[in-house]
Parts: structure tokens; C-alpha cells; sequence
């Protein structure tokens, strides 16, 4: 038998009888789509719910985020699939987007969808308008409540209009982030828009302006009844292919700027897009604690739009010069500054003077988060105009993958060959130009640093005192070479956050685009919280770099899918929920082993109340690393008596002499981080490999 060494650090016992279990889903965390997807203000609308693979199964209610205003008056469950409520909107409610999500199901709470609040009117298509002569009649201004439910499916609206009249006609769809779930219709929905006149020719026609979204402006040329249709690119349809549709003389912001602000402070911000008045502002109060992604509405028109808060001083130059020798002086750092390309080929210069040796950080954001139609370059030159580093696309963090495509922002890193003036010049290369073309350039030191990202933001512990894990995704900057203790704080009396450590040796630079360093955090809830209990919490990180600690606080992350690669939206907050019991729960009766290389140990179980299963257990022993891939070996069968059981691990070549792991045994997984809902699970086992 190969030598082998266990140290027993600690036991854990949870006395709790568990019945009815079931395989874990982890698909049934998603909620599809939400329609209607939004009500105007001063009503009450009736919404549906639609779920995946049976996970509203006992749905009871609904969670919100944003602002207050709305209220559930009635919530009801219709099938495992679906739910529906009644919402009432307060005639105060502020326009724009909530977050909102259906609680209890099987996973105790969904992730979230959007959902809008608007000041115009608004109508839910019928089912039987596909033709022009069966066409709703609308009367304008308007939002049109629909959805593109099948291929060939189209939606037709008629309206009068009159002479004169500068119409809007705009889809709200790929706003919403409507997407198909099946192999067919898998992705993002794509709407296409006409305008007919009252012949049935058609006048007016768009595809994708804003993203995915069509939007058409139109100049009446004489009165009379015109009809809107709306049908999915290519035809294509699904029942989740939800949208919003705008008619009317109205105004339809498409840009908002500046795009961001330092949290603590105020700030105008001028609002462009048809219809809406040149000057049109509004005064922003950034709030102290501002989640990273905000929407800013225009009161009494349709969409919202992404603004970013920032915790370092801003600068948004009216006009940046054009050419290096009259570039903006930029002085202290960080910084960031808000620009935009006026006209086609347009440029930006700045001027930053370095010590030798200094090194700078340069990133900008522009298509992640705002969804500006820009392809950026960053440029950096000396005093000479010889070029010194250049980026077209910067490496991507994964976890910033928060649309349909990969972004095309640019970044770079620079150390000073000598002191004096540096230019930077940003440019946009694919033709773009004018008010939607916004990015936001920071400028820092590069110093060791690091960013951490969590999902789910919805974290579901499969039953009363039992164990779930989730998983923490960290990228290393400036050479950050230290490890990052993790660790989940916030949580209420009785529950109990796990820690972690983020292993500097352990992370690939190479990798960092793609697939940043996972580790996994567990959270075990107490025996007595009831099913349906909800508890919120914050993940932080810490680091010693240079003598200073250093601490940063982990980003929540709403899934909106799985695949390749994930698709994330930005959180504002960590939930952790009790959710029905599914699988049997896991203890180990150790937290710690030591072992020797390339050996085999065995790690004692317990299932609590001493319960045994009829057949033996198919575990698998997981390890969070740079890829999605976590199992560690095929799963393995465990036979349990008396509710004990010994799992048998050969350790890996990989798992080298003077190195500690940490591993996280589970019961149903489909081993891929990519899902992020690991079924019951043991809290962290250290490994330490001894010294040979």
C-alpha cells in the first residue's frame, strides 16, 4: 500500500433528517424571460414567468432590485415552468430598468431579469397579428409589449399618423437580453423592423442600430395609417424572443455623456438621440456605494442607458485635441478620462510625463458595459513621435464577457525607458463616429493588483445545515506573486462562511484572457433556517504586496446562461439561499490531510443522522483551477454504512511535493465550473503534500 499520512484537524457533526432527494439541475437557476418585460407608471400589469427545465417548481414570490416603486400584489404558481404576478407600479415609480428574480423553485432563487418601468402607454400585442389586415391598431405614443414567438412569426401594428411628425420606431430586444435556449434558437434574438404606409409598401426598414436592435426615424410625408412589423432576423423565432417596441413622436436617447462618474459626486450629463432637444441634461449624484454598472433614464422616454462609476477623479475634456503637440496634459493618476470620436478618423492625444522606470497602466472601456460601436487603438509615443507600445484588443477577462461578442477595447502596460513627456493617442478604426461613440480611458500605476469576480450571485445551499460551494474567478495585475486570502463575510449569526486561498503558483498568466485562476468558497447554512431563507453576503480578498495588504471585494455575477463562454451579467448583490434539499449532504470527517507525492489517501465521510444509501455514493473530488474543468480523476463510488463511508483518492503527478490544495468533495456535479452550482458538498479539505 503506498505510504500515506492524514492529519485529522477538525470533525464536523450536523444532526438533520433529509427526505426526497433529487438529482441537481443546474439549469434550473435560470429564469428565460419575463413578459411583459416592463409597465408604465401608475398601473397594474400581469407579468409571466418562464423557467428552465422544471425550476419553478414551487415558486412563492419575487425578489427585486433598483429603485422602489413597484409592489406584488399576487404571485402564482402555474407549473413547473412557469408563474405568474401581479404588479403594481407606483405613478412616482422612476422610469428604467429593476432586477428581478423568482424566489423559491427548486434553486430558491433564479438569476436575474430585466424589467422596465416607462412613462407612455403601453400595449401587449394579440396572437393573431401576423398579417397587416389582422394588424393590433395602436394609438401613439406607445410601447408595444411582444414577443416573436416562432420562426416566420411576425407582428404588425397599425397607427395614424400626421403630416410632419418625426416618428421613432424602435425595438427594444437584445436591451432586454432575450436569447433562445435551445440547440435551434440558442443566442441572442435579432429583430428586424419595418414601416409599411397604408398600400402595404414599405417606407422604412432597419436591422441593427442599436447592438441587435433596430431603431428607424421617420418624417411623416403625408396623414395616414401606417403599420409597424417586427419579426426575427432570418425569420427566426422563440418564445423567450421578448420585446419592446416604441411608436411615436417621442424622444429615444441612444447616447449619454459623460459615460461615468467618480462615487461621492455630482455631475451633468447631456442625453443625444432622435428626438430628444440639443442641451437635454440631467444632474447625476454618483452614490458612495454604487454598484459598477448603473442605467440613467431620460424621464419620459423609453430606453435607459449604461453609466460607470468609478472610485478615482474623472476628466471629460470638452474637446481633446487632435494632434500631439497640443495634447492634455494629464497630471496626477489614476485618472479617467471620458472622450468620444466626434468624426470619422478622429483622434485624441494626452500628454503624461514619466520618471524613468515608471510604469503605467493604460485600459479603456468602450463596447464592455457601455456597448459603444467603436474597434479602439492605443498608441504610445515619445516627444519624437517614435512609436513606443501599441494595442488594438487587449487580453479579455472572461468574466467581463457581459454581451453577445467579445469587445474590442484596447490596454496596455508600459515602463518608462527614460524621464520626459509621453503622448498617448487613442483612435477608433472601424469608421464609427458621433455622440454614441464613448469610452473611458484609466490611466494608473502599474502595481501589483488584482480583481475578483464571484457566481452565482444566487448561491443555492441544498437544504437546512448542509453545504454548497460557488465559485470566486481572480486576475492578477502589475505582477501581482503573492496569494490572495479569500473569505465570505457579511453573512448573519448561524451561518458559516468558508475560506480559501488563491495560490500564487497556481496562476497562469498565459491564461489570464480567457480564463482567469477559479478557486472555490463554500457556505453552509444553519440546521435551523427554514427552506425559502435568504442571506447576503460579500466575498474579499487579501494580499500582501510590498509590504501592504491590500484587500479588494469580489464583483457578483448573475448567470444568464451557460455555454461557451459564460454569459454574465453584473450583480449588485451576493445572495446566499436555503433551497430544498437535493442529494444527500456531505461531511468530511477531516479538514486537513498530509500526504506524501504521487501516494494515495483516504478521506473519511460522514452523511449526517448517520443515513445510508441503498447503493453506493458516485462522488467527485473537485479542485478549482484555470480552465472550466475541476474533477480531479473520474468520480468515484463511496459505499456508506452507518452513514460513514472512506473515499480513495490516487493523488496526481500534478500535485507537487511543498504545495497545499484544497479540495471540495460533491455529490451531483457536472464538474465544469462553467455551472458554478456544485449539488451538496463538503467545505474545503486542505491537501498538503509533503516535502520528498
Amino acid at each position: 500500500m503506498p505510504r500515506r499520512f492524514l492529519t485529522i484537524a477538525l470533525s464536523l457533526t450536523t444532526l438533520l433528517a433529509h427526505t426526497a432527494f433529487a438529482e441537481v439541475d443546474n439549469q434550473q437557476g435560470v429564469l428565460q424571460s419575463v413578459f411583459p418585460a416592463g409597465g408604465q407608471r401608475g398601473t397594474t400589469v400581469e407579468v409571466t414567468f418562464t423557467g428552465n427545465h422544471g425550476g419553478l417548481e414551487g415558486a412563492d414570490g419575487l425578489l427585486i432590485d433598483g429603485p422602489p416603486g413597484i409592489i406584488v400584489e399576487k404571485f402564482e404558481s402555474l407549473s413547473a415552468e412557469q408563474a405568474r404576478a401581479t404588479l403594481t407600479i407606483a405613478p412616482d415609480a422612476s422610469p428604467g430598468r429593476r432586477m428581478i428574480r423568482v424566489k423559491g423553485g427548486t434553486t430558491g432563487l433564479t438569476n436575474f431579469r430585466w424589467f422596465f418601468v416607462g412613462s407612455l402607454a403601453e400595449h401587449i400585442e394579440s396572437t393573431k397579428n401576423n398579417e397587416l389586415a389582422a394588424a393590433d391598431t395602436v394609438e401613439t405614443p406607445v410601447v408595444v409589449n411582444g414577443r416573436v414567438e416562432a420562426t416566420l412569426d411576425q407582428d404588425c401594428f397599425r397607427f395614424e399618423a400626421r403630416q410632419g411628425q418625426n416618428l421613432v420606431v424602435a425595438v427594444q430586444s437584445h436591451l432586454l437580453d432575450a436569447m433562445g435556449f435551445d440547440r435551434n434558437t440558442a443566442g441572442f434574438g435579432d429583430a428586424s423592423l419595418e414601416l409599411l404606409d397604408d398600400s402595404g409598401a414599405v417606407v422604412a426598414e432597419d436591422g441593427d442600430t442599436l447592438g441587435y436592435d433596430p431603431l428607424i426615424e421617420f418624417t411623416v410625408p403625408q396623414d395616414g395609417s401606417y403599420t409597424v412589423r417586427v419579426s426575427g432576423m432570418g425569420y427566426k423565432g422563440f418564445p423567450q424572443f421578448v420585446y419592446r417596441l416604441t411608436i411615436g413622436e417621442v424622444p429615444y436617447p441612444t447616447a449619454l455623456f459623460p459615460p461615468g462618474g467618480t462615487r461621492g459626486s455630482s455631475l451633468e450629463v447631456t442625453f443625444t438621440g432622435p428626438n430628444v432637444p440639443p442641451g437635454t441634461t440631467r444632474q447625476i449624484d454618483v452614490a458612495a456605494d454604487a454598484s459598477p454598472v448603473q442605467y440613467i433614464s431620460l424621464d419620459g422616454a423609453a430606453p435607459d442607458l449604461p453609466f460607470l462609476p468609478s472610485d478615482v477623479d474623472e476628466l471629460t475634456p470638452e474637446d481633446p485635441p487632435s494632434e500631439q503637440g497640443d495634447a492634455l496634459a494629464i497630471g496626477s493618476r489614476p485618472v479617467i478620462v471620458n472622450g468620444r470620436f466626434e468624426k470619422v478618423g478622429d483622434a485624441d492625444w494626452f500628454r503624461l510625463d514619466l520618471d524613468q522606470g515608471e510604469k503605467i497602466a493604460l485600459d479603456i472601456v468602450a463596447q464592455r458595459h457601455l456597448r459603444s460601436p467603436v474597434d479602439t487603438l492605443l498608441e504610445l509615443f515619445d516627444a519624437d513621435g517614435k512609436l513606443l507600445a501599441a494595442n488594438d484588443d487587449n487580453q479579455l477577462l472572461l468574466s467581463e464577457v457581459v454581451h453577445e461578442f467579445v469587445p474590442f477595447d484596447s490596454g496596455l502596460s508600459y515602463e518608462a525607458k527614460q524621464a520626459g513627456p509621453h503622448f498617448i493617442r487613442v483612435s477608433e478604426q472601424s469608421g464609427s463616429s458621433g455622440p454614441r461613440t464613448a469610452y473611458r480611458l484609466e490611466l494608473a500605476a502599474d502595481e501589483p493588483d488584482f480583481k475578483l469576480y464571484q457566481w452565482p450571485d444566487a448561491v443555492p445551499v441544498w437544504g437546512p445545515g448542509t453545504t454548497a460551494g460557488f465559485v470566486v474567478e481572480i486576475h492578477r495585475f502589475g505582477g501581482l506573486d503573492a496569494d490572495v486570502a479569500l473569505s465570505i463575510e457579511g453573512l448573519p449569526e448561524g451561518w458559516i462562511g468558508g475560506t480559501a486561498t488563491a495560490f500564487a503558483a497556481d496562476y497562469k498568466h498565459a491564461f489570464r484572457g480567457a480564463f482567469g485562476h477559479k478557486v472555490f468558497l463554500t457556505i453552509s447554512a444553519p440546521a435551523a433556517a427554514p427552506v425559502g431563507t435568504i442571506a447576503e453576503f460579500h466575498v474579499v480578498g487579501r494580499a500582501v504586496a510590498d509590504d501592504q495588504e491590500d484587500s479588494r471585494t469580489a464583483q457578483p455575477l448573475s448567470h444568464l446562461s451557460w455555454g461557451e463562454p459564460n454569459r454574465f451579467r453584473v450583480g449588485v448583490k451576493s445572495r446566499t439561499v436555503v433551497a430544498p434539499p437535493q442529494g444527500l449532504p456531505l461531511e468530511p470527517m477531516v479538514t486537513e490531510i498530509t500526504a506524501a507525492p504521487v501516494s494515495t489517501v483516504e478521506i473519511p465521510l460522514a452523511i449526517p443522522d448517520g443515513q445510508t444509501p441503498e447503493k453506493p455514493l458516485s462522488l467527485s473530488v473537485n479542485r478549482a483551477g484555470t480552465h472550466f474543468k475541476c474533477s480531479i480523476g473520474a468520480p468515484v463510488n463511496v459505499t456508506f454504512r452507518n452513514g460513514k463511508g472512506v473515499l480513495t483518492l490516487p493523488l496526481p503527478d500534478a500535485f507537487t511535493a511543498g504545495r497545499t490544495y484544497e479540495l471540495l468533495i460533491a455529490n451531483a456535479w457536472t464538474s465544469e465550473t462553467r455551472k458554478g452550482l456544485p449539488g451538496p458538498c463538503t467545505p474545503l479539505i486542505r491537501l498538503n503534500i509533503a516535502e520528498q
